[in-house]
């Protein structure tokens, strides 16, 4: 079941929609916000697991071996068990790192064949996920520690994940299954 964001149901008020006159194409969205790494890591798996029909992600991982990647691995496998499609779009370079925390044998193409549902693409440049194409998550990475993410924001915005998801749709017909 998918529920309406309150920004589509709670109007601006007067002020804050005059405020917003002449600025361009402005409109409110509700927004979750989480900081630091491990809550944007929880947040991200319980986005996942709480999909009911789509999750496309087009990710960049932590750049170094990540504790919380198995969460995420494991909130991806209960989506998948329970129907939910999931595509992820993710550079060789990325997914090698991710999975060689777990298979120190890892070998991509063998891994590609397997999981239709992930292709590779040269080089992942705004990453973002899009949750029952209507909340989007957005990351931020540490200005201090580049490695790692320290925000998330998660905006409920139809018209912004319809957008995303154009755009990944484009990516994804040009990705590669394999190397």
């Amino acid at each position: 079941m998918t529920t309406t964001p309150l920004a589509e149901t709670l109007p601006l008020a007067a002020d804050a929609t005059a405020r917003l006159d002449g600025l361009g194409v402005v409109r409110g969205a509700l927004a979750e916000v989480r900081l630091g790494n491990a809550d944007f890591h929880a947040y991200l798996a319980q986005l996942i697991r709480e999909a009911n029909e789509s999750v496309i992600d087009y990710v960049i991982p932590e750049g170094r071996p990540d504790p919380y990647d198995v969460a995420i691995l494991k909130a991806y496998s209960a989506a998948q068990r329970k129907g939910t499609r999931t595509r992820t779009l993710i550079s060789p370079e990325h997914l090698t790192l991710v999975q060689r925390t777990f298979d120190p044998n890892f070998e991509i193409n063998a891994f590609l064949a397997r999981m239709p549902h992930i292709r590779v693409v040269e080089k992942v440049h705004a990453p973002f996920t899009v949750i029952d194409g209507e909340r989007v998550l957005l990351n931020v990475k540490d200005p201090l520690e580049p490695e790692e993410y320290i925000i998330s924001v998660c905006v409920w915005d139809r018209e912004l994940a319809t957008l995303l998801t154009e755009k990944f749709e484009t990516l994804w017909a040009g990705a590669k299954s394999a190397v």
